[in-house]
């Protein structure tokens, strides 16, 4: 279950996540995965394409996004691609350090906010987002 507000709760959010899949925007998402771990224009476009409106209104933001790739690459190399499930309890406590890190560097982007970082990471190979506990 993943409580968002109180009267927002998601009983089975994998059903949720599922069911948004399904949606024909999403067509494709999936198979736009990077293996390197950089940020690329590939990546800004594809997550442009399920609506980040990255430069919508500013559009500056894929280059600033571009110019800290190194920096972005760093992190998310820090990050193993595996399932979320089958992360050890305590192989998750040091890996949330990580995904802060992660975080901190792209929201400290001008423009760009969590649900920006969130569509760009998801074609990175690496599954870098908090489990529900």
């Amino acid at each position: 279950m993943i409580k968002l507000r109180s009267d927002v709760i998601f009983e089975d959010p994998f059903s949720r996540i599922e069911e948004y899949t399904q949606i024909e925007v999403y067509a494709g998402y999936d198979d736009m995965h990077n293996i390197n771990n950089e940020i690329s224009q590939r990546d800004i476009d594809a997550a442009n394409e399920l609506y980040a409106m990255i430069n919508r209104y500013d559009k500056y933001e894929s280059e600033r996004l571009l110019k800290r790739s190194s920096a972005l690459s760093n992190l998310l190399s820090a990050i193993p691609d595996t399932s979320l499930p089958a992360i050890s309890d305590k192989e998750w406590l040091q890996l949330q350090n990580r995904i802060r890190r992660l975080l901190a560097e792209f929201l400290s982007i001008k423009g760009i906010g969590l649900a920006k970082t969130t569509k760009i990471t998801a074609f990175e190979e690496t599954q870098s987002f908090p489990r529900s506990r």
